[in-house]
């Protein structure tokens, strides 16, 4: 088990709580819950890339959700603007889907070579490739593994 994993394994179960590793995919912590048929406590945001609710209570499995966040849309600062009009190397994490698509559907034009850090996989298919200089996607899914891939790639 690696490091950023291990943390929130002991964390939930330092406060009573069982882990399911979930590996890197939704459907892959599936595989894992459904065989356990115990009930399921689903911590997210409002957006969800995937359904997992749908497919526990279609088992009779119990699922309570709490949103705990809600993503809103706001335009790029002024700063940001300038930082994309000039000819340079800017580094865009992006934590979902939706947050990659509503970025590039909102930013008109910009001369800078965009280099994404990506969470998943899944959110690299939501990244025009035209417009960008290069896609990376994190080891793990958690902001510490991108931020790993930001050191490698800037040599720091």
């Amino acid at each position: 088990m690696d490091e950023y994993h291990g943390r929130t394994k002991n964390y939930l179960e330092n406060h009573g709580f069982s882990n399911v590793d979930s590996a890197q995919t939704a459907a892959q912590l599936l595989e894992k819950i459904i065989p356990r048929h115990i009930p399921f406590l689903y911590v997210s945001g409002e957006h969800s890339a995937v359904d997992i609710v749908t497919p526990l209570l279609q088992r009779d499995i119990p699922i309570d959700r709490i949103v705990l966040y809600k993503q809103e849309i706001c335009s790029l600062t002024k700063s940001a603007s300038e930082t994309l009009s000039r000819e340079n190397t800017v580094i865009l994490p992006l934590f979902s889907a939706r947050s990659a698509r509503l970025f590039f559907q909102n930013v008109d034009t910009y001369t800078a070579k965009i280099l994404v850090i990506a969470i998943s996989a899944n959110v690299t298919k939501a990244v025009p490739s035209e417009h960008i200089a290069g896609c990376y996607i994190a080891d793990y899914h958690c902001a510490d593994s991108m931020n790993e891939q930001i050191v490698r790639l800037t040599g720091g």
